[in-house]
Order: structure tokens, then sequence, then C-alpha cells
């Protein structure tokens, strides 16, 4: 394997919009969500160390989920940066370009959420080859575009093949001028106190806020693997097989009557009845239970915000 190819594997996330499984303490991408016996985090390593040496795989997260890491992953303390808070996807990106600079001035990096779904694994690794060949050859920041197939308001859309000139870097430059000054501390004993300086004071801002919309020099690879970010109950309902009825079950003692185009997921052991439900989601855990409208999927992030006022921590 060529030594200057290295992944970033962002898995700080909280996974919010999959409780009442996920929770702050075991989010999305360390469970089966799948049902396959392994986690997101592990199929999305697994999946890159084929293009990628294993040592120059690097996992960020927040410092509560080291120890899960650890777990899941056959890599050494010092492949995990932990984040000393969460602040979107530019300061997490950062934090790892840094440390890897480092290491391997000439390295080319690829950078991927944790818990993302990918149907075609041969041909995703021929894509990601393809773009590592383009940015080792081109002074380029390189994403890969995905068709849309439908509008969706939490998804951002690229725009190609136009001139669109922008100016304004101010957020780009705030957090790189902050990893920069401390960048000669990455990749010692002092960069863990270097990266509880920064934190604190860097902005909460996404990658493509801070830099892909407003960089010169950025391209775009179409993809057609199979994808799918799987942040939602609906979106694992898209991406799962289905029965007669269009009905989605996960677990060994679940029964449906009149029930249709719906998601059901439940504990292995335990009965779970449904009736006369159209287009729902029902989600049942030890101490919890979601029913949910398909349609209205989106304010499950609002609900666990009002539970978390409500009831503290105990259920989040």
């Amino acid at each position: 394997m060529n030594q200057n190819l290295y992944c970033v594997i962002m898995a700080g996330g909280a996974g919010t919009r999959f409780w009442p499984v996920s929770r702050s303490s075991y989010p999305k991408q360390f469970i089966d969500i799948l049902g396959i016996g392994k986690s997101l985090l592990q199929l999305t390593f697994e999946r890159f160390t084929k293009i990628v040496p294993p040592q120059n795989v690097f996992i960020v997260t927040s410092a509560e989920y080291k120890d899960l890491t650890l777990k899941q992953l056959p890599i050494n303390e010092s492949q995990i940066l932990l984040e000393p808070a969460r602040r979107n996807t530019a300061p997490c990106i950062a934090y790892a370009n840094f440390r890897i600079q480092q290491i391997n001035p000439d390295a080319c990096i690829v950078v991927a959420p944790s818990d993302h779904l990918i149907l075609n694994d041969q041909m995703f690794i021929d894509t990601i080859k393809n773009g590592f060949d383009f940015v080792a050859n081109n002074n380029n920041l390189l994403t890969l575009g995905i068709q849309p197939t439908r509008p969706d308001t939490g998804y951002g859309y690229i725009q190609f093949d136009e001139a669109i000139n922008f100016n304004n870097i101010a957020d780009l430059a705030e957090v790189y001028n902050l990893f920069n000054s401390k960048s000669e501390l990455f990749n010692t004993d002092d960069e863990d106190d270097a990266i509880r300086q920064i934190y604190p004071v860097c902005p909460n801002i996404s990658i493509d806020y801070g830099v892909m919309e407003k960089a010169d020099n950025v391209a775009v690879l179409g993809s057609h693997f199979g994808w799918s970010d799987l942040g939602t109950w609906t979106s694992l309902y898209e991406n799962q097989p289905k029965n007669n009825e269009q009905n989605v079950i996960s677990g060994d003692n679940v029964l449906l009557y009149n029930t249709n185009r719906s998601i059901v997921y439940a504990p292995k052991d335990k009965l779970v009845v449904v009736q006369g439900l159209t287009n729902y989601i029902v989600v049942d855990t030890p101490d919890a239970l979601l029913i949910c409208d398909k349609d209205e999927e989106q304010t499950v992030k609002v609900i666990v915000n009002d539970i978390k006022t409500k009831t503290g921590d105990k259920y989040i």
C-alpha cells in the first residue's frame, strides 16, 4: 500500500436522530444498526483499510468515546484524536490534518464520516483510488458528488461548472490560524494541551461553510456507489429489505397487523405487536418507546432536546 495515503474518520457525533436506540453514551456509529454484527464505524474502517494502511487511519471523536473506539477497532491509542468539545467538522478536520502534516508532509488524505452506508464497496474503493490519484497530481480539494434523488433540506447541494468567486474566507482563516499557531506541538507530548487551548475559542463551523463554499480550487468527482448517510430512521427504512406490506422489521418477535410502509425496531427477545399503522416509525428499547409518523421525523431532534429539558440526561 502507498504509505502516503491517509484516512480521517469523523466519529464524534451524538446521533440524536436515531434516538432512542442511539444515546449520548453509545451513539449510532458504534451500534450495529443494520443488524449484521458490525457497527457503522467498524464497516467504515474495514472499507478504508482496503486502500489505506491501517496505521494511517485516524479516528477523530469525543473524549468520552475513546474506550468504545479502542474496543471496536484494531488501532493504537495514538490513532485516536480526542476533541474536548464538539465544534462541527471544520475544526475536526483541521485537527487531523495538522497532526498528519507533522507525520508526513506528503500525505494525501481522505476524510469521511463514520456512519454512512455504502452499497457497492468495490465501486467505492475504485472511486477513492481515483480521487487519491487526482489530488496527488493536482493542487485541489476534491469532494465526491452524489446525484440527488429528491429535494431535502437536510443536505447541501453542489453547483459545478460555474465560475463562482468567493472572497470572504474569514472563518477558514480563523480556524487555520488557531491550529497553525500550535502546529509545532502536534504529534508531541504537548498536543493535548494545545488542543485544550484551541477548542474553547474555535468557531463552531462545518467544512462546507468554512472551506468548501469559499475555496477556489474545489473539484467534484461524480460518484455512483450506492450511498446513504443513514441520518434518520427513514433513511434506514429506505435501504433495508421490505416484506410484502413494505414494512422493515428488526426483532425476532414482532407481529404486524394491518400495518404498511413502516419500520419497527425492537429488542430481539421482546414481543411487539403493532396494529393499524401506515408510514410509521416504531422503535422500542428497554426504557423508551418512539412512535412517529415518518413524514414528521425531522421533529425527532427537537423531541430529544425537549426530553433533555424536562428529564435531564436520563433518557438521552
